[in-house]
């Protein structure tokens, strides 16, 4: 959540910089005719500037942390435990050793290989740490399958799961979850991602590695809005014009 503010007038002086963060895009939003008192919902990672600056500026505004970020929470949380049981347990290791990508990925969307790993980790007679945590990331991702009551009450439950697992990665995820839980269950209300964002940053980010970076903000600016501003250009080859 970084809002831009084209280079333009603002207050008392042009500006020819790059400046971020609510109270310039509050600004600019206005200057576009938008009205910020009409934004009802901000979906955002849990960064205390971003949840700062929505209080301060958009005060009527709800906030839904996006889930992606939240599930990368519980991923991470993941992939501490098993990179601790392969290092503290020597005996483990062969079946640990990479299996970073295939614990980390949805196991349906796996090739036979990596699913078979997945499964010798996750339901073996061993007991490991990691199968644990996997199947806790698993629990814990089918729950934004979820929505209203249903979604908040699995939660709740799922923490204190995670809380009683004697897993200090995933004791360290459920209490960041709790720490957060209001703009957490917002989303099984609201409904709300970062996904359209993050798909345009995606492709902005493409974009400037194309062009080796850019020097002077404002073409970048003029480049983003070329991406994701759905303007209505007239092609210069009228031979293929359609």
């Amino acid at each position: 959540m970084t809002p831009v503010v084209q280079p333009g007038y603002l207050n008392s002086g042009f500006v020819n910089y790059r400046p971020t963060g609510l109270a310039p895009f509050k600004i600019d939003f206005a200057l576009h005719g938008g009205i910020s008192a009409n934004i009802k919902q901000v979906s955002m990672d849990m960064s205390p500037a971003f949840i700062k600056g929505v209080t301060e500026y958009l005060p009527q505004s709800a906030i839904t942390f996006d889930k992606f970020h939240v599930f990368k929470i519980v991923s991470s949380a993941l992939e501490e435990v098993r990179r601790a049981e392969q290092r503290e347990s020597p005996e483990h290791y062969n079946i640990l050793k990479g299996s970073r990508y295939a614990l980390l990925k949805n196991i349906d969307n796996l090739n036979q290989k990596a699913t078979h790993q997945v499964v010798n980790i996750a339901y073996s007679n061993l007991n490991l740490k990691t199968g644990r945590a996997w199947r806790m990331k698993k629990s814990f991702s089918e729950i934004y399958n979820l929505i209203g009551e249903e979604g908040v009450s699995a939660l709740a439950k799922w923490c204190a799961w995670a809380v009683r697992s004697q897993l200090r990665p995933m004791i360290d995820a459920a209490r960041t979850i709790k720490a957060h839980w209001d703009g957490v269950v917002s989303y099984f209300s609201s409904g709300v991602t970062n996904a359209v964002l993050e798909s345009t940053n995606a492709s902005f980010q493409a974009a400037r590695a194309i062009a080796r970076g850019y020097r002077n903000p404002a073409y970048a600016i003029a480049i983003l809005y070329l991406i994701a501003g759905k303007l209505n250009i007239p092609t210069l080859n009228r031979t293929h014009t359609k």
